[in-house]
């Protein structure tokens, strides 16, 4: 009942700007209602979706509604199983999108392919400013990706990484992109295993390194 109601009110645009739903066993079918219905819908900017179970289909659906809502400004999808396929999904919205501004997929067993489509969307997305990705299986070859994508973006200016099992040689791919890119300032690189030099920061544009608990 309490979901049928949150969707009537998406559809009516009656939401306020944030809604956050945990723990909930949506169903397929009703999970499509609702991304269907947040196509469009022009009041909400922040959306959680916090261990939904959300995985490649239901993330197909919320990326169709992507292509077209245009008030959607944050939307974290944590703790679900999106996958490399669910970012797919996410690249050809936001290739398109121009509002979502912050994107959190931590948690959603992501890997190497996940990450190609990722700096795909690094590469024609020019509204993203914030991109988090903790607790996923980057890798270092995930990050020579992201610095692909990163040399080709102006617009991002946070990227965490935490705990995605990086090394020395995924860290130097972040530095090679950071010569160029100018616009990221915030990097977050801890509980991984990066033994960096502490002058890093001097060389490039960045505000703010977190290397929490690296060996």
């Amino acid at each position: 009942m309490a979901f049928l109601n949150t969707l009537e009110k998406l559809r009516n645009n009656e939401t306020s700007h944030k809604m956050g739903l945990w723990k909930n066993k949506i169903g397929n079918e009703e999970f499509k209602q609702f991304s269907d219905a947040l196509k469009n819908n022009t009041s909400l900017q922040e959306l959680i979706l916090w261990e939904n179970g959300i995985g490649p289909k239901e993330c197909k659906y919320l990326s169709k509604a992507l292509k077209n809502n245009t008030s959607l400004k944050e939307l974290q999808i944590v703790n679900s199983n999106i996958g490399d396929e669910g970012c797919k999904y996410l690249f050809k919205s936001l290739k398109i999108n121009t509002s979502l501004q912050k994107l959190c997929i931590d948690d959603n067993n992501i890997g190497l392919e996940g990450c190609k489509y990722l700096s795909k969307i690094l590469k024609t997305n020019t509204s993203l400013q914030e991109l988090t990705l903790n607790a996923n299986y980057c890798r270092n070859d995930g990050c020579k990706y992201f610095s692909e994508g990163l040399q080709n973006n102006t617009s991002l200016q946070k990227l965490s990484l935490w705990n995605n099992k990086i090394e020395n040689e995924g860290f130097n791919y972040l530095y090679e992109a950071l010569q160029k890119n100018t616009s990221l300032k915030s990097l977050e690189l801890g509980l991984n295993d990066i033994k960096y030099n502490k002058d890093f920061i001097k060389n490039t544009s960045l505000e703010y390194l977190g290397m929490i608990a690296n060996f």
